[in-house]
């Protein structure tokens, strides 16, 4: 009796192994849409000043066939990132890649691609929920009933700057996914790789430029509102060497004065008043006012050629803009270029 009892509870046991589990969603036709992505072949050259946040490439929608589905119970509708690409970036929605300073982005639509959005990066927001059938993949989140599903495989891939990039090449391995409570319908790959370079300037001259003018006495000025033109101006440069292709810009703070375009006098024992310092580009001919809080265009530079100088002249002059009360001058600002 003992011994059929033990037969008896092994074939228990191998009935509960065997016993076959249902599927809440499978596939009634067609298979899981496998979305591959080409990152662009040119490769991506960047000003070293671009604004984080800025998309540097997108693939736009991609189509890629997925087969009908039956769900027999209500689940979830959830994305999984590649572990390659899931580690965050300080950029809201956007996930590292191996290149430091480029992220990724990745927009999943269920769909037909006329009522996918225009540009998902661009609407400021991860998803519209299941209603608008589309989502940033990793925040796909959504509840569905039980019942059939066509889910279209739209996916669309931006590259976006996410802070100071370390040149090198831009590859994403691994595969991201879309399923339908456990049920893969759509694959996403990158394939090919991209070069990524970081374009800028390099300041030669001083970055801390100090500029001496003469003496001048009160009763060298001219009229209220002029800048003084012969003999005392200064002429200075800024001098730069940089990469090609290269939209070179100078911004000159004001500082808050409240002569438009005049570097006002620091306020103190000694110091005098009734006069500023005002800027002009070019030589100590230059008639032509530098415009203060303005980004400035200086120059582009060639579409080939590393290193290439950059000479930005300026000349100082004083200026009258009130009554004078003699005493010390001394100015300072700050100045900022960009490379656009």
């Amino acid at each position: 009796m003992r011994k059929i009892g033990w037969q008896f509870l092994l074939l228990c046991l191998v009935l509960a192994i065997v016993k076959p589990t249902l599927a809440a969603c499978s596939f009634t036709g067609g298979g899981a849409g496998n979305a591959v992505i080409d990152l662009p072949s040119t490769p991506i050259s960047i000003p070293d000043d671009t604004a984080n946040g800025t998309v540097l490439w997108s693939s736009g929608w991609k189509w890629f066939t997925t087969g009908q589905i039956n769900c027999t119970t209500n689940g979830k509708v959830m994305g999984i990132l590649s572990s390659e690409i899931s580690t965050p970036s300080p950029i809201p929605r956007v996930r590292a890649t191996n290149v430091p300073g480029i992220g990724v982005v990745i927009f999943w639509c269920n769909k037909n691609v006329t009522s996918c959005p225009t540009d998902p990066w661009g609407s400021g927001s991860v998803g519209g929920g299941i209603n608008s059938g589309w989502s940033e993949l990793s925040a796909l989140d959504w509840q569905f009933t039980a019942g059939k599903y066509d889910p279209f495989t739209q996916v669309w891939a931006y590259l976006v700057k996410t802070g100071k990039i370390e040149p090198g090449v831009l590859s994403i391995a691994g595969t991201s996914l879309a399923q339908y409570d456990g049920l893969v319908t759509s694959r996403i790959t990158f394939a090919g790789t991209t070069n990524v370079s970081s374009r800028s300037c390099v300041q030669t001259s001083p970055s801390a430029i100090r500029l001496e003018l003469p003496t001048i006495a009160k009763n060298e000025f001219g009229k209220t509102g002029t800048p003084l033109i012969a003999g005392k101006e200064r002429a200075f440069n800024i001098s730069l060497t940089c990469d090609p292709s290269l939209n070179v810009k100078l911004s000159i703070a004001s500082n808050g004065s409240p002569v438009q375009n005049v570097l006002t006098n620091s306020i103190g024992g000694n110091m005098a008043t009734g006069i500023g310092i005002q800027l002009f580009q070019g030589g100590v001919s230059s008639q032509t006012v530098m415009p203060l809080d303005v980004k400035k265009d200086i120059t582009t530079t060639a579409s080939s050629g590393n290193n290439q100088p950059v000479t930005i002249p300026l000349t100082a002059r004083y200026y009258k803009f009130g009554n004078i009360i003699p005493g010390q001058i001394r100015v300072s600002t700050t100045y900022t270029l960009t490379y656009e």
